[in-house]
């Protein structure tokens, strides 16, 4: 029986009202740029892009990249309100938190909600310029002059990556992650090379970055290179140094297209951490079309409820409009040179700037941290990433979680973030006109109206020790309990029937004695036959009323028939036996007799 309870854990679930705060975000990010360099006197048009996306990876708290490369390669913590490559719009549970807090538990409380779900992948394809070497390198003697390094003897038939990959493809891109030529890193000596690794995601039409005049998405090639270069300096200390190779290195490329998409969901979360449990995809899978709706939007700048003015001398804050996707795939593209502007980049990758690439002069590494972020998940494997299925799949892992890192970055429960906006938000009302580069006014846009509700239910769970009957010792225990009652039942109708002739309890030998004291038949029998009178056939004796040689009236034993034989009678309908409970009269019987 002591193994009938055992303890076990078990929810226990109450029903709750939330406010929601948050809507997936509809109108683009709001960035206030300077349309000018300090050093420069004069406007510089094409400024405004690069600026907004410096907003981002200049600024250390809108600056997510890193985080991202942690969790990938050092297996750091993932961003809260995320599962699997889906984000989901939070909401405050302080409240739950402080209801709950009064309750001792034992387990984290779980809170059941139906929220919003963003989330980011990828489709590629191989791109099949990669089987074709001269598409993608070239002599270094084929290259500008001016750019190529003043001492190539004996490094005339060397390999050098071709300024433009895959020219004249839809995969038209760079080695490096803009328009630059490879600098770095080679390992080993120029006699003694060894295996170095080189990896970048770099927009196609890369010259054309940031693509302002674009329609985003725009696709992608990511680029795994194993080879073993060698480096050779440049002409002068500004012109930075040449990777060459002596073999033809090995290349794996794909082209993605990146796709953001929306959903609703139904998530389990803990409340005080906020990490999604589980969760439960529950409508259709549809593109979040506002994700790339606009691309650099200049808008005229306002004076009080006056428009100025604007061309391409204006010097001044300029507000521009953008898609959180836009700001998303530019800033990841843009990390590979942060310094890169409207002038243009370096003809030759700038080496001084590590901020967000991995470079190692001495093991000869150089890549991205989306790239990195893939090398690792091969585990550190060069060979890995030159199969293309483990490339596009370490890719688009890599790119999920970049996202959800992205949407998360800074994100306020009061004021939204990238891919969130608090409900009925109508920010862009107070901009200008949305205007050219040459300062021409454009339509303004309209964007949806979610009307979300601002309340939603809640189911709160938390975990607890009960009380639990274990099934194969219930079945037991009601097993015994059963065969007890029948035991029972059987020994009180046998004792019934057997046992109903005594009036009082017979449990001593002196009270065996009393029920054959005034018995004289069995007495003289005793006397005559001894201990043989047990075998004997012809005695009877019975228990009951009787009339002794005195004429009294008792209860005992006494021989049936016989030589002048015992008068039975009838039981009094007075004395000790008529008394409630046969021990109390003979209790009574026996005081009666001394």
């Amino acid at each position: 029986m002591s193994a009938l309870f055992e303890r076990q854990a078990a929810n226990v679930s109450h029903r709750a009202i939330l406010e929601r705060t948050l809507e997936p975000r509809e109108i683009p990010i709001i960035t206030t740029v300077k349309t000018y360099e300090q050093r420069l006197s004069a406007a510089i048009p094409g400024l405004p892009p690069f600026e907004v996306l410096n907003d981002l990876l200049l600024n250390p708290p809108k600056n997510w990249l890193p985080g991202a490369a942690i969790q990938l390669s050092l297996n750091g913590t993932k961003p809260s309100w995320t599962q699997d490559d889906w984000s989901f719009i939070p909401f405050d549970l302080s409240s739950i938190s402080q209801l709950d807090a009064k309750e001792t538990t034992t387990f984290p409380n779980n809170v059941t909600i139906t929220t919003s779900a963003l989330r980011a992948r990828l489709e590629c394809e191989q791109v099949p310029e990669v089987a074709n070497t001269s598409t993608w390198l070239i002599h270094p003697d084929e290259i500008d002059s001016q750019a190529t390094p003043t001492d190539l003897e004996g490094l005339e038939k060397y390999y050098s990556f071709n300024h433009t990959m895959f020219g004249g493809s839809p995969s038209n891109t760079s080695a490096f992650g803009t328009s630059a030529m490879l600098s770095c890193c080679s390992n080993g000596t120029r006699d003694d090379l060894n295996s170095a690794v080189i990896g970048y995601w770099s927009p196609v039409n890369v010259e054309e970055f940031p693509n302002a005049d674009s329609q985003w998405p725009i696709p992608f090639v990511t680029k795994w290179i194993v080879g073993k270069p060698v480096t050779v300096p440049g002409r002068d200390e500004n012109q930075g140094p040449m990777l060459l190779f002596k073999d033809v290195p090995d290349l794996q490329a794909a082209r993605c297209m990146p796709i953001v998409e929306t959903s609703d969901a139904k998530v389990v979360v803990d409340v005080e951490t906020g990490m999604v449990q589980s969760y439960e995809i529950i409508s259709s899978v549809g593109p979040a079309k506002s994700a790339w709706s606009e691309v650099f939007v200049r808008h005229a700048p306002t004076h009080g409820n006056a428009t100025q003015q604007y061309d391409k001398k204006y010097r001044g804050p300029l507000n521009v409009t953008t898609s959180y996707g836009v700001l998303f795939m530019g800033s990841m593209f843009k990390a590979a040179d942060p310094n890169l502007g409207p002038e243009g980049t370096l003809f030759m990758e700038s080496l001084r700037d590590n901020a967000f690439i991995m470079r190692d002069a001495e093991t000869g590494m150089n890549m991205d941290l989306m790239t990195y972020s893939m090398y690792s998940l091969a585990n550190k494997d060069p060979q890995a990433l030159l199969d293309y299925a483990t490339l596009v799949t370490h890719a688009n892992h890599t790119f999920q979680t970049f996202f959800q890192h992205f949407i998360s970055n800074g994100l306020s429960l009061e004021q939204g973030g990238w891919g969130y906006q608090k409900i009925g938000d109508n920010s862009t009302h107070a901009l200008g006109e949305p205007v050219t580069l040459d300062g021409r006014v454009l339509p303004r846009r309209k964007y949806a109206s979610l009307h979300t509700n601002r309340t939603v239910e809640a189911l709160v769970s938390h975990r607890t020790q009960v009380l639990h009957m274990n099934a194969i010792a219930t079945y037991l225990s009601v097993a015994i309990i059963i065969w007890l009652i029948g035991t029972t039942a059987v020994v009180s109708s046998l004792q019934r029937r057997y046992t109903s002739p005594l009036l009082r309890d017979v449990q001593l030998i002196a009270d065996v004695l009393v029920l054959v004291a005034g018995s004289d038949h069995l007495l003289r029998f005793v006397e005559e036959r001894g201990v043989a009178l047990k075998n004997a056939n012809d005695v009877k004796t019975m228990l009951g009323w009787f009339k002794d040689r005195d004429g009294e009236v008792r209860w005992g034993i006494e021989v049936v028939g016989g030589r002048d034989a015992a008068e039975w009678v009838d039981a009094p309908k007075t004395g000790w036996h008529a008394q409630d409970g046969s021990r109390r009269g003979w209790i009574s019987w026996r005081k009666a007799q001394s």
